[in-house]
């Protein structure tokens, strides 16, 4: 019942991110919703965030409809930051997640605010079609 419980509170909050389908079009904030976890019906795809290398992998090509998951493997805290501002994990520490859905197509940048100037930066495309991740 618990179980059912935080699946309803979860549901409930990620349809009251993800905007009408008419929203999608007109703003690219709408191009993903945030999460603290992952609906069990979509596809995850799995990024980490490692000391002194940085995101693994750096770039990747998902379908609409996707959640990227970012899980700190260091041991130092590390950020999961939009250059375009629309989303940003705060501080991660160690074994901790973070979850965006990605359902409009387009390429998102990211970066580590910690370490970013040492080149801790990723890429999610997001494309119609094939998988390609």
């Amino acid at each position: 019942m618990k179980r059912f419980g935080l699946f309803a509170l979860l549901a409930t909050t990620l349809a009251m991110l993800v905007p009408p389908h008419e929203a999608i079009s007109a703003d690219r904030s709408a191009a993903y919703s945030l999460s603290t976890s992952a609906p069990p019906a979509l596809a995850v795809v799995d990024v980490g965030a490692y000391d002194k290398v940085g995101f693994n992998p750096k770039s990747i090509t998902v379908v609409p409809g996707t959640i990227v998951r970012w899980v700190n493997y260091g041991k130092e805290c590390h950020t999961v930051t939009s250059q375009d501002g629309y989303f940003d994990s705060g501080p991660l520490a160690a074994g901790a997640a973070f979850y965006v859905l990605f359902y409009k197509p387009g390429t998102y940048h990211y970066t580590c605010r910690h370490h970013g100037m040492m080149g801790m930066a990723g890429t999610v495309v997001v494309r119609s079609g094939g998988a390609g991740y």
